[in-house]
């Protein structure tokens, strides 16, 4: 049986702040899918655009849009809003920047209804965004219990959490309270999706995809860079996550993939302090930090394995110093 036999309600969960320039096209192609049973959801985070009129226009025209207007809280706590307030069984998230093909949401619906998951593919994610031209085929298929391993068992699909590819349980979500941290301003998005994958079994996959992401420098989803200190603290909670994923670590290959994202993040973070021009005590405290953080961890071995790691073997003196000429 598939998802669409059941004809669920799908709440569309749609974050804005600020977006006049295309919330038009976005809200369109809301209007314009197939499948018709479906609610949408757009919180908007303090708006003054003028498109705040617009959206409150589409409500108005259309009793399954509903528009909440808040203060400007950024937008996981403008996510975790149009999370509380869904009613739907599934839910979809997308940018108001973005738009989607009139099949979009029935592309998803065609999975198996065992799912707790279903990711759509991806042929334009940011064609316009330097180094993310980012293209994800999958087969028609459900991945079931340790199968979920074999999926993800590569860098590029770890790291992956669009959170507008993937159709989500709101069971899941309530149940264990799944929500998108606002303390971090990147990479929010995959520890919600790892946070939600912790407690699925079964993932569907379609090679059907419908959505077209608009690359805007200044959207909601691309401002607050966070610190080094933050990359790091969320780079730990995101390998958390994964090594207590038992589909994940019973596969080596998968559990090798997640070690070395830590590994590479946590470095990569000290070669970022570097450019906040610290005292010296901060940046060797924080040089000692991450070293002692990779030992707790028990991936000292990469220390060993990898030439790029070879120089945190020196004295932390030395590696200030080679830090701070490269």
């Amino acid at each position: 049986m598939k998802i669409i036999d059941t004809h669920p309600l799908i709440s569309i969960i749609i974050p804005a702040y600020n977006p006049n320039k295309w919330i038009i096209k976005c809200l369109d192609s809301v209007l314009s899918q197939t499948y018709r049973n479906f609610e949408c959801i757009i919180v908007d985070d303090g708006s003054k655009d003028g498109s705040e009129k617009i959206m409150d226009e589409y409500a108005a025209q259309d009793s399954r849009i509903r528009v909440i207007h808040k203060q400007n809280e950024g937008l996981s706590n403008t996510r975790n809003r149009g999370l509380k307030e869904s009613k739907g069984t599934w839910i979809v998230i997308v940018d108001s920047d973005d738009w989607m093909d009139s099949q979009y949401i029935e592309g998803y619906l065609m999975a198996d209804a065992e799912a707790d998951l279903v990711i759509q593919s991806i042929e334009d994610y940011s064609k316009d965004e330097p180094g993310c031209d980012i293209t994800y085929h999958f087969a028609d298929k459900l991945w079931i219990n340790k199968e979920i391993g074999d999926l993800y068992n590569h860098d590029r699909m770890m790291r992956y959490g669009t959170t507008w590819s993937r159709l989500y349980r709101k069971n899941i979500i309530e149940k264990y309270n799944i929500q998108f941290n606002p303390n971090f301003s990147s990479r929010e998005d995959v520890l919600f999706a790892h946070q939600y994958l912790l407690h699925c079994n079964k993932v569907a996959t379609t090679s059907y995809y419908g959505y077209h992401y608009i690359y805007h420098p200044k959207s909601l989803v691309r401002t607050n860079k966070m610190s080094y200190r933050n990359n790091k603290d969320i780079s730990e909670e995101i390998y958390k996550t994964c090594i207590a994923n038992t589909n994940f670590i019973t596969n080596t290959q998968c559990k090798k993939v997640i070690e070395t994202i830590l590994v590479n993040s946590l470095i990569s973070t000290v070669r970022v302090m570097y450019t906040h021009h610290l005292p010296y005590k901060t940046r060797i405290d924080y040089v000692n930090e991450i070293i002692e953080c990779i030992r707790n961890y028990g991936l000292s071995s990469y220390f060993n394995t990898n030439k790029k790691y070879i120089i945190y073997h020196l004295p932390t003196l030395f590696i200030d110093i080679i830090n701070r000429l490269v």
